[in-house]
């Protein structure tokens, strides 16, 4: 008699799990995020991603609303889907290039661009309505207006080609961060990429290009900036004025208020990438966001044109990874110059190490393919793949190569994964540390902490970064 109450309690206890267990989503895909797992291969390709141990691939995204018709973008949508979840199905996690440029075309790659060669104002003009429920209703102004202007009205350029080829006519300027409609804008371009199933996107040139951006949407949200974070008392002191509303914007390092205008700059990208990743997160919850935000060619430092604030970057809600084109070339790996100087990109690793506080640091890349590099041995490839690939992960970075993995990668990427639980959870540490003050890199002034780290490194001293 008393087992029958019993046996209606462990039916309840079942019944209570079963309920539970329906309520959840089967099957939903979580990202693995820490950096000790992530090795990215450069091509979706199964049969190369198995045999270099690789975690990470690049994936399918969203088609691009000005390139393709709302069918198309549908079809797209669709199948980006199928192919992205074929990939989590055997575990990889899946990023996307994201470009917040705007393309156009001139007459050709000599000519100067004009604002009325923007692709985006064809799409403005005809076809923002098939994307009402990306974009929202079409703005008023169209996107001649939304990107970043010098003083003069007139805008920066760049022209892509493939190594060692010519440019064509098709160039790329830069929305503003600041603009409200160029903002929307990429706000439908990363719920897309969400949408699609993806994990993440570094979204390429998320910068306020040097000499820019001098719109009326900065110039008002630099006054209020100045309101919110400058004491008027402060102003009056050092600059003799504190009618934020009416101060001539600066031009040049030394004019009144030039450290607050690269500050405010770097702020207003990194609140940028804020709204990204915020959107995306609604229609994904895992969504990983990073710009491209780091260096340049050759051995740039902290391209506070770019993203200065990295500290800001490198708070929770903000980056979740970071991109950083720091590295370019062969002659970025460690070696001698012809004057004897040791060259390491390692003080530049360890400031981004910081800088995100841990979170995973992907480094972009070496060309080790011709014309770059004309007639390497297979040798050289295998032992600089092997150093640059070392040299990053020793440095808390993720490398990723151009296009070539030689046998000698290979080697490194089964050796990462046969260790990966003893990188799991690593953190740079040690009882030196250098400081790199930021302040001197938005002053435009010269900044010692590179030099010292590399100090510290040729006389074999432990040392860590701070920011």
């Amino acid at each position: 008699m008393r087992s029958k109450p019993l046996i209606r309690y462990a039916l309840l206890v079942v019944t209570m799990l079963m309920v539970t267990f329906a309520q959840e989503k089967p099957g939903t895909w979580t990202p693995d995020t820490d950096w000790g797992h992530w090795r990215l291969g450069q091509k979706a390709d199964l049969e190369f991603l198995k045999t270099n141990n690789m975690t990470i691939t690049f994936g399918s995204g969203a088609p691009s609303f000005e390139d393709v018709s709302r069918e198309e973008f549908n079809r797209g949508m669709e199948q980006a889907k199928t192919n992205n979840r074929a990939l989590h199905d055997k575990g990889y996690i899946v990023l996307r290039y994201l470009t917040s440029s705007i393309h156009g075309r001139s007459a050709s790659n000599k000519d100067e661009p004009k604002k009325d060669q923007i692709r985006m104002l064809q799409f403005w003009r005809n076809g923002w309505s098939d994307y009402e429920d990306y974009l929202g209703l079409k703005p008023a102004e169209d996107p001649t207006t939304w990107i970043t202007v010098r003083p003069d009205g007139t805008f920066p350029h760049y022209r892509y080609a493939p190594y060692g080829q010519e440019t064509t006519n098709e160039f790329e300027t830069w929305g503003c961060p600041n603009n409200p409609y160029f903002t929307r804008l990429m706000e439908g371009r990363i719920r897309a990429q969400a949408e699609t199933g993806i994990d993440g996107s570094y979204i390429d040139w998320t910068q306020i290009a040097g000499g820019t951006c001098y719109c009326g949407y900065c110039k008002r949200n630099f006054a209020a900036y100045l309101k919110k974070n400058l004491p008027a008392k402060v102003a009056q002191a050092k600059y003799g004025t504190d009618d934020y509303d009416n101060i001539a914007l600066p031009k040049k390092r030394g004019e009144p208020f030039w450290a607050e205008w690269n500050t405010f700059r770097g702020y207003s990208v990194a609140e940028f990438h804020h709204r990204m990743r915020e959107v995306a997160r609604k229609y994904n919850p895992n969504f990983m966001i990073s710009g491209n935000v780091f260096g340049g060619f050759g051995y740039g430092p902290i391209g506070y044109d770019a993203a200065g604030n990295m500290e800001m970057l490198g708070r929770d809600g903000y980056d979740d990874f970071v991109y950083s084109e720091v590295q370019e070339y062969l002659d970025s790996a460690p070696r001698k110059d012809e004057q004897g100087t040791k060259i390491s990109n390692s003080p530049a690793f360890k400031f981004l190490a910081a800088a995100t506080h841990g979170k995973p640091v992907i480094v972009y890349a070496t060309e080790i393919t011709p014309p770059i590099f004309p007639h390497p041995t297979e040798n050289c490839l295998n032992a600089m793949s092997q150093i640059n690939i070392a040299e990053a992960v020793a440095n808390h970075a993720v490398f990723r190569e151009k296009r070539l993995t030689s046998a000698g990668a290979t080697q490194m990427y089964r050796f990462l994964a046969a260790n990966e639980e003893s990188l799991r959870n690593v953190r740079l540490h040690a009882n030196v540390a250098v400081v790199a003050s930021l302040r001197q890199y938005l002053a435009h002034e010269l900044s010692f902490a590179f030099s010292a780290s590399r100090v510290l490194a040729d006389n074999g001293i432990a040392h860590v970064m701070l920011t």
